[in-house]
């Protein structure tokens, strides 16, 4: 299976029942990049430990247990990525392989340092 150069990074802390919705509508993306990494600031409501599960089922993840922080947790996955590309999933916004496909080849493309995707709201 051919993988984009990307490592999706999944910071959490006290979201589990989020986390479940976001790992289900996120898998073709987790599926599709080269590394996931998840990150979790000291939950106490289970999110860790659904997080945990999901990684050890991977061959392409890992995971990091952290005080609570959210840059402390985001640069921490940061420097254990090992791909060109970084997409932060953050719990409830997410995009699908198509769309992070775009992404990827608009910024190879423009020779970008950083691409951000316009949101799109959704109530």
């Amino acid at each position: 299976m051919s993988r984009l150069p990307i490592t999706v990074i999944i910071p959490t802390r006290n979201c589990r029942d989020e986390l479940i919705e976001h790992l289900k509508m996120m898998q073709p993306v987790f599926d599709k990049a080269a590394q996931v990494i998840g990150v979790d600031g000291s939950s106490n409501d289970g999110t860790a430990e659904v997080l945990r599960e999901f990684i050890a089922a991977r061959s392409n993840a890992k995971f990091l247990s952290l005080p609570p922080g959210l840059y402390e947790g985001w640069n921490a996955a940061v420097a254990e990525a090992d791909q060109p590309w970084v997409y932060f999933s953050t719990i409830g916004d997410w995009t699908t392989h198509a769309g992070l496909d775009r992404l990827l080849r608009k910024a190879e493309e423009c020779l970008a340092d950083v691409v951000v995707s316009t949101p799109r709201m959704v109530q």
